[in-house]
């Protein structure tokens, strides 16, 4: 057998792990730039951000879409004009009391949303359009100007993704459908755990499979906001619900946690 020797060895080394350094390409994201790999650093960065704007963007689209149609084209006016395009209602052509559009669009904000907000007034007086313009300019912030704030932007996205809208109806028609024993309607599951939740003709619903108070219970409970829309003032919602009307309407009407905005004309 024939030995290496030490000049041979040092070969054979340089062969096997000598690694040639690959040569700097175009960056693939246009800016001219040339680097080792596929993107510049500050392309990379604007990549990751187009990418999550399109994610919020996505989210708030399917947040939106719980409206009912006939809302779901309503906006704050301010939203209206700076975006003419997208074709939405102003609000305030909706409402009785104007006031009660500019006392809702400040609770929007992040420091301001109460746990309830309720919006009353008798039919046609516009709580559900209010309550729409509500909904819509809270999601929105998932691809608002908050969105570049990493701490705002994550709280913004995961609200939108979780936010949901029903009728006190529905609920209750979910839990009447599902067979005795068979644990709890998914839709009451779902308004329990949304980050969002609007109730739109709160206690109108049938007493008899109502949820509604294990909703508001737990939602109170896990400080998760709600919107409701009602005809019913305090003293009503209370004889609606003769099982629980304390379990409901103390939280509800809690003048700590919650803020009630009179719709019809002033």
């Amino acid at each position: 057998m024939t030995r290496l020797g030490p000049d041979d060895d040092m070969a054979k080394a340089d062969c096997l792990w000598t690694l040639r350094a690959p040569d700097p390409a175009p960056c693939h994201g246009g800016c001219g730039a040339r680097v080792v790999g596929s993107y510049c650093p500050a392309c990379a960065a604007t990549r990751i951000a187009n990418e999550q704007r399109a994610e919020a963007v996505e989210l708030v689209r399917a947040a939106l879409a719980h409206i009912p149609t006939e809302w779901r084209v309503v906006a704050f006016d301010d939203r209206v004009e700076a975006a003419p395009a997208d074709g939405l209602h102003p609000v305030s052509k909706c409402l009785a009391n104007l006031a009660a559009a500019r006392g809702a669009q400040r609770l929007c904000a992040p420091a301001y949303l109460p746990l309830f907000t309720v919006l009353l007034g008798a039919a046609g007086a516009g709580k559900t359009s209010l309550a729409a313009a509500m909904y819509r300019a809270i999601v929105e912030r998932a691809h608002g100007p908050r969105a570049t704030s990493a701490q705002g932007g994550a709280a913004d996205i995961e609200r939108a993704r979780r936010a949901f809208w029903t009728s006190a109806y529905a609920p209750a028609k979910a839990r009447a459908e599902v067979p005795l024993g068979k644990g709890e309607a998914p839709l009451v599951d779902r308004c329990i755990y949304a980050s969002l939740l609007v109730i739109d003709d709160f206690a109108e619903e049938p007493v008899r499979s109502s949820a509604m108070s294990e909703i508001v219970i737990e939602r109170f409970a896990s400080h998760r906001p709600t919107i409701l829309t009602t005809k019913r003032r305090e003293a009503e919602v209370a004889k609606h619900y003769p099982v629980d009307p304390e379990g409901i309407t103390r939280r509800v009407y809690s003048a700590k946690t919650s803020k009630l905005i009179p719709c019809g004309a002033p």
